[in-house]
């Protein structure tokens, strides 16, 4: 298909703005990498390539097809040379692009976003993904003069990056590029109602003004600025009336406050500087007719990021309220026994957090305010900056679990239940660190008695001591691990115990809340500044997440029963050994290959990116759009063409077409004026004033502008050819009066149909010029004079 010629600068333009569109969605990616800059700049030139190469083809004439090739071609070299410094195609630059491109895979599914500047580059991947996309929209929105279907490509692009980083896009980013897609839609609309009435040839134009047809091109400009910036506004507004927000918070040290008051932003800051400073500020009572309250939990961690432990993303929908009965408990079966405690919570006016204080384990909750939790960890968070637990009162039903051994024993590794993230680790995890986890517990032949053997290490070989209060990042927790160093906290112990175990490919956290109250009256308990502690809890598939305590005595008394009674003696043959760590993958692939053999597709690491699924919705995407959008499309192609044309054949091929979509059944085998007899009973009108007195015709002027049409398709089938009219402008105006009359003349539900479905390109009845034989009857064609 050849596309008729357009103004150069409108067709760059045209171009121009679609790749600026395609640029700014691939910025959205900066924050998978560290290097943006080694595949944003990269694809800037590229889109000026892809841009100017399309824009100079259609002006040629070029056919759509070979548009299309030329641009991959040229893509492709840039792409190429980008990638290994050659353009052409040799099987050394083949080669180099395709380790280039492995490698960019293996980072992205080994490193957790964004990637490290040392890691192999994610750009020749990135280019490649962004010179397809500004291959395809050049093609769907320039081409094919689909814009609106273009933005489902820019929608697959924009989404990826937010499913796997830490960090939300920022409004104005979303807003500009909206901006841009509007923009696109407003030059491709305005260059198609510029071309309605166009006539051929050198003709002057009849309309300059711009009033073809009764449209102004100054109102629909404004209409059209009107409607896109309104479009933008709800876009970037209506986000914040959804009932979910995404939580990126402890990804660093926070503040806290001073003074006597605690408000606790980032539990693991705020304990180190409760327990540094010395003030014991009371922060929380209990009061229950049952056992005395301990691990109090504030919040769960769950990520290591090689400097600290962070609680990540979480989704927390406006209907997980702490209101009521809770979901059940997370990977624990039905068959362990429990027992149950009501306790009642009252926060001081001193204790400010937004971090609701529970048991590790409930069944219900009754929290006034907007609390909410989360699904995996079971923590509630404060759903308004102004709710805080000061002078707050709650009660709870604790669940009491009691462990079966050899169910703990017998525990697979449960990555594939809790997701591959909670054994994962940073790629530049210090080699100490895991030499030390595999002497520890290398030798035990089941996970559960790998975390006893840890717990028992930290326990016996380390020292608590409060003059050791420090982070807990790579450096650190090799320093505190060493043998000249083995003396800290509570956050020490959990944190370098929740990373050997991972280690181990056991899944593990950190929870940050209160260890043991003071009583301070019959069955009440007060916690305080000082109870503050940390432990890690490690997941075991049938008994869900189960804490241990690593921290010596001197802060932990004891540990829990489960973790130091006596286990039956393991026959070489009564369980498999869990392989060594020199047959095993490193730790920091541990995550990802966790998922490959563990987890289902939807439960693999984080940090991965699922490119086939990207891709799969991509295509699925854009098929959805040419389903939606294909045949408005086509038949919006065939309508230009046929108006490009002019010529009074097309024309009323155009308006036996429209006719056709609104459900009309054009005549055939009849005279023009014998069809005009009948099309002339469809039609209808939508403007009152449009009646005149008796007139034998709802739409008189329609009546006339379709005789109009009669006249001229009489003279051009049945003259002399030197005869034959020329095309006009008018016609376009006559067939515009003629096709609005019809579809006036059906409901709104029948020229709905019209515009999205037309049946025209599926039924397309004949129509066979007939002219008068010597007998004056219809028959075979005869000009006459």
């Amino acid at each position: 298909m050849t596309r008729p010629r357009s103004p150069w600068g409108r067709g760059l333009l045209v171009s121009l703005v679609a790749a600026l569109m395609v640029w700014l969605t691939m910025t959205t990616w900066q924050p998978l990498t560290r290097e943006s800059s080694d595949f944003l700049g990269p694809l800037f030139l590229l889109g000026v390539a892809t841009a100017l190469t399309g824009s100079l083809l259609r002006r040629a004439g070029t056919p759509t097809w070979l548009v299309l090739a030329v641009q991959v071609v040229v893509a492709g070299g840039c792409v190429l040379g980008t990638t290994t410094g050659s353009v052409l195609p040799t099987s050394e630059a083949w080669q180099g692009m395709s380790t280039a491109l492995r490698d960019a895979v293996t980072s992205a599914n080994q490193y957790q976003a964004p990637v490290p500047a040392d890691a192999p580059s994610l750009a020749p991947l990135f280019i490649l993904v962004g010179a397809v996309g500004l291959v395809l929209v050049d093609l769907v929105a320039v081409s094919l003069r689909l814009a609106a279907a273009s933005g489902l490509v820019v929608l697959a692009l924009y989404a990826l990056p937010i499913a796997f980083v830490e960090s939300s896009t920022a409004w104005w980013s979303f807003a500009v590029l909206a901006l841009t897609f509007l923009l696109l839609l407003f030059l491709q609309q305005e260059e198609e109602v510029g071309r309605w009435g166009h006539g051929t040839g050198d003709r002057p134009d009849p309309d300059p003004a711009g009033t073809r047809l009764g449209v102004r091109r100054g109102h629909v400009r404004r209409a059209a600025l009107t409607v896109g910036a309104g479009t933008v506004a709800l876009a970037v507004l209506l986000p914040s009336l959804v009932p979910t927000f995404d939580l990126a918070v402890w990804d660093g040290p926070g503040a806290g406050s001073g003074g006597d008051g605690i408000s606790i932003d980032n539990p693991l800051v705020d304990m180190r500087r409760d327990l540094s400073r010395g003030d014991d500020v009371p922060l929380l009572q209990v009061a229950s007719d049952g056992p005395r309250p301990s691990y109090v939990r504030l919040s769960v961690l769950t990520r290591f990021n090689g400097e600290e432990w962070t609680s990540g993303n979480r989704e927390v929908p406006s209907d997980q309220l702490a209101a009521g009965w809770m979901p059940p408990l997370v990977g624990v079966g039905s068959g362990v026994p429990r027992t149950e405690t009501r306790y009642r919570f009252e926060a001081y006016d001193t204790f400010e957090s937004q971090w609701l204080p529970t048991t590790s384990q409930i069944s219900r909750i009754d929290a006034p305010g907007d609390w909410r939790y989360d699904r995996s960890t079971m923590d509630f968070i404060a759903g308004d900056d102004e709710v805080t637990t000061a002078g707050l009162s709650w009660s709870l039903h604790a669940v009491d679990l009691q462990y079966d051994l050899d169910s703990l024993d017998d525990a697979s590794s449960g990555a594939s239940q809790v997701g591959s993230a909670m054994v994962q680790l940073p790629a530049d995890l210090p080699e100490s660190v895991e030499s030390l986890a595999e002497s520890v517990a290398g030798d035990e032949p089941s996970r559960f008695r790998q975390a006893r053997a840890l717990q028992e290490w930290f326990r016996t070989e380390f020292t608590y001591n409060l003059d050791q209060v420090d982070t807990v990042g790579n450096d650190e927790l090799a320093a505190f691990l060493d043998e000249d160093g083995r003396e800290g906290y509570c956050e020490q112990f959990a944190a370098a115990m929740a990373v050997m175990a991972r280690v181990h490919d056991i899944p593990s956290r950190v929870a940050v809340g209160f260890l043991e109250p003071t009583e301070v009256g019959p069955g009440v308990w007060e916690f305080s500044s000082h109870d503050l502690h940390a432990w890690p809890e490690l997941y075991f598939p049938g008994s869900g997440w189960v804490r241990f305590e690593p921290t010596p005595s001197g802060r932990a008394d004891q540990a829990p029963s489960y973790t130091v009674d006596a286990l039956p003696a393991v026959e070489e043959t009564a369980r498999p050994t869990l392989p060594r760590a020199e047959e095993r993958a490193p730790a920091r692939d541990r995550g990802r290959e966790a998922g490959q053999e563990e987890a289902a597709p939807e439960q693999q690491t984080e940090s991965s990116v699922p490119w086939g699924t990207v891709l799969t919705w991509v295509l699925l995407l854009m098929l959805a759009g040419v389903v939606v959008l294909g045949p408005r499309s086509v038949r919006s192609r065939r309508r230009d063409a046929r108006l490009e044309d002019g010529d009074i054949e097309s024309l009323w091929a155009e308006l036996r077409d429209h006719s056709v979509d609104h459900g009309r059944s054009w005549p055939t085998g009849r005279s023009p004026r014998e069809t005009a007899e009948q099309v002339a009973d469809w039609f209808g009108t939508s403007s009152p004033e449009e009646h005149v007195g008796s007139a034998p015709s709802l739409n008189p002027y329609a009546s006339s502008a379709l005789e109009r049409l009669v006249q001229v398709l009489e003279r051009s089938r049945y003259g002399r050819p030197e005869s034959a009219p020329a095309p006009e402008t008018s016609w376009q105006r006559d067939l515009a009066k003629c096709t609005e009359a019809i579809t006036a003349g059906v409901g709104p539900h029948r020229a709905r149909v019209a515009r999205w479905w037309p049946a025209s390109l599926v039924r397309r009845p004949a129509d066979r010029p007939v002219g008068l034989t010597a007998a004056g009857r219809p028959g075979s064609t005869d000009r006459v004079d």
